[in-house]
């Protein structure tokens, strides 16, 4: 049986997600804990979590045969409203952060954006990454087999 999404609510029954990364959560929850960047490689398999991969929710007769994303499935409004091609998947934790989708696997947020927010928050993290000399983590070569990097992010609903 192909794994799936759960289906689009609210059913009542949702659990809070524990999200790291958010600077103003005390430093001793998990919604506290650090992002660092990941390691070369972690992105694409970050990104395959929720994307690219065929998979149907028949309790809410939803079919994407052909390689879609979850964000198709939970952002229907925001793709039919902008078009297919004008769209990209979102997500935070950050692809390129080793707590991405890949670690939790249910502990992420996805949400369908226009293209254009997105490529220019994608250009704001590389810039952020550079000024602050963020390096991919090379879990082989670093001494304290952490980042010697930890940052966090302001969360804005």
């Amino acid at each position: 049986m192909k794994s799936r999404p759960p289906v689009k609510g609210p059913l009542g029954n949702e659990l809070s997600k524990v999200i790291p990364g958010n600077y103003a959560a005390s430093p001793n929850t998990p919604e506290g804990a650090p992002l660092w960047r990941a390691a070369k490689g972690v992105y694409k398999k970050n990104r395959a979590v929720f994307s690219g991969t065929p998979f149907s929710v028949p309790e809410d007769n939803y079919e994407l045969p052909y390689g879609g994303t979850y964000c198709r499935y939970y952002s229907r409004e925001v793709y039919q409203q902008y078009g297919y091609r004008n769209v990209q998947c979102d997500e935070y934790p950050f692809a390129s952060t080793e707590q991405g989708a890949l670690k939790d696997k249910i502990n992420y947020s996805i949400l369908g954006v226009r293209e254009a927010h997105n490529q220019a928050h994608g250009d704001a993290l590389k810039a952020f990454y550079g000024h602050y000399r963020l390096l991919d983590y090379d879990p082989v070569n670093t001494i304290t087999k952490v980042s010697d990097s930890p940052f966090w992010v302001k969360i804005e609903n």
